[in-house]
C-alpha cells in the first residue's frame, strides 16, 4: 500500500503546491462527490496521463482519497479532509454545497458515473456557445444539420435548439431535488436537474439516466405522468433522457414519451452523445423526427442512407470515454 505524506506533502515529504487547475479540479471532484480521471481530464481539458500522475500526486498529499471499485474498474477520486479545508478557505461560500462523500456504493458508481458525465457535456456546451463566433470546432452544429446562415432551428425548438451563449447556473441532483417542496409533492426526483441562463432567461432540464433496461414501460408512463405535472407547475422546461443501455431501450423511451405527449420538450439521447469530444449538439426532441443513429449503417434499398436499426445491441458503456477508447 502506498504510504500517504503529512498533509500537503508527498509520502517523501516534498509539498505539494496547488495551482489553478488543482483547485478546479477539487470544486469539481467535490461538487461530483466523486469522479474517475478520465472524467476530471475531459472536464478541465488536460490530459488523461498528466492527470492521473496530479491525482494520484494530490491523493498523495491528503487532498483527495482514492476508491478501488474493482480490479477492472477506474479508480475513483473523492475529496479528503485537506481537499474541503483548501475549498472553504479558497470559496467559503461555495463550499458550503460541498461535503466529504461518505461512503461509495459500489452498486451506484455507474448510474452515478453516467449523471457525472452530463454535468461534464452540460458544462462543455455551455463553453462552448459562449466561445467568440461560436466555432465549430469547439461549438455545436446547427440541430437541423445545415450550416451558416441556412441553419434553422425546427418549429418546436426550445432554448438548447438555439446557438445562443449559455452559462450553467447549477446543476443539483437527486438527494438535493428529493428536497424541494415542489419535487418532493409530486414523488418525484429526477437524476438531476440543470439549470441554464440564455439571455437572461433560466431553462431548466430535468435529467434521467438509463444504464440499464430495467424498468418496466408501466414504471416509465409513471414517471412521465409526474412529468407532466411538473411542466405543468413550471418546474422544469425541458426534459432528457440519456440512455446507456442500447438503441432498443431509446427506442422504447421515445414511444412512451409520445405517448405521454411530452415529446415537443423531450429528448432521448445516447449516453456515448455525451462523453464524445469535440462537444456535439443535444439531439432534437423527439417530436422533430426519429432518433438519429448512433451508428450509421447503409439501407439496402439505398446504400448510401444510414438507418436506424433499433434491433442493435450498443457495446457496454465506458462512463467518461471518448469512441477512441481512452484508458482510465
Amino acid at each position: 500500500m502506498k504510504r500517504r505524506g503529512k498533509k500537503g506533502h508527498t509520502a517523501s515529504g516534498r509539498p505539494v503546491v496547488l495551482g489553478d487547475r488543482d483547485h478546479a479540479a477539487l470544486f469539481l471532484i467535490g461538487e461530483c462527490r466523486y469522479l474517475t480521471a478520465t472524467q476530471v481530464a475531459c472536464a478541465l481539458e488536460w490530459s488523461e496521463d498528466r492527470c492521473r500522475r496530479r491525482l494520484g500526486l494530490l491523493a498523495e498529499a491528503g487532498y483527495l482519497r482514492v476508491t478501488l471499485a474493482g480490479s477492472r474498474l477506474p479508480r475513483l477520486y473523492s475529496l479528503g479532509g485537506a481537499g474541503l479545508a483548501v475549498i472553504r478557505d479558497r470559496d467559503p461560500e461555495r463550499a458550503d454545497q460541498i461535503r466529504l462523500p461518505g461512503l461509495i456504493r459500489l452498486a451506484g458508481v455507474a448510474h452515478h458515473a453516467a449523471v457525472a458525465d452530463v454535468r461534464i457535456y452540460v458544462t462543455a456546451l455551455s463553453i462552448a456557445r459562449a466561445s467568440a463566433g461560436h466555432r465549430t470546432t469547439r461549438s455545436c452544429p446547427p440541430i437541423n444539420g445545415s450550416r451558416g446562415s441556412e441553419a434553422s432551428p425546427p418549429d418546436n425548438s426550445t432554448l438548447y435548439d438555439a446557438q445562443n451563449a449559455s452559462a450553467l447556473v447549477s446543476f443539483a441532483t437527486a438527494g438535493t431535488l428529493a428536497r424541494s417542496s415542489g419535487f418532493a409533492s409530486l414523488h418525484l426526483a429526477p437524476d438531476a436537474l440543470a439549470t441554464v441562463a440564455v439571455e437572461g432567461q433560466h431553462h431548466r432540464t430535468a435529467i434521467e439516466v438509463d444504464v440499464g433496461a430495467n424498468e418496466s414501460t408501466k414504471t416509465i408512463d409513471s414517471k412521465l405522468r409526474r412529468y407532466v405535472e411538473a411542466f405543468q407547475l413550471g418546474l422544469v422546461d425541458e426534459l432528457w433522457f440519456v440512455v446507456a443501455a442500447g438503441a432498443r431501450r431509446s427506442g422504447v423511451l421515445a414511444d412512451r414519451v409520445q405517448l405521454a405527449e411530452l415529446d415537443a420538450v423531450v429528448r432521448v439521447m445516447a449516453h456515448e452523445l455525451v462523453i464524445r469530444r469535440p462537444v456535439e449538439a443535444p439531439p432534437p426532441v423527439v417530436a422533430a423526427g426519429p432518433l438519429a443513429p448512433t451508428r450509421a449503417e447503409p439501407t439496402p434499398e439505398n446504400p448510401s442512407k444510414p438507418t436506424l436499426k433499433l434491433g442493435t445491441s450498443m457495446p457496454e458503456p465506458q462512463y467518461g470515454r471518448t469512441p477512441a477508447g481512452n484508458r482510465r
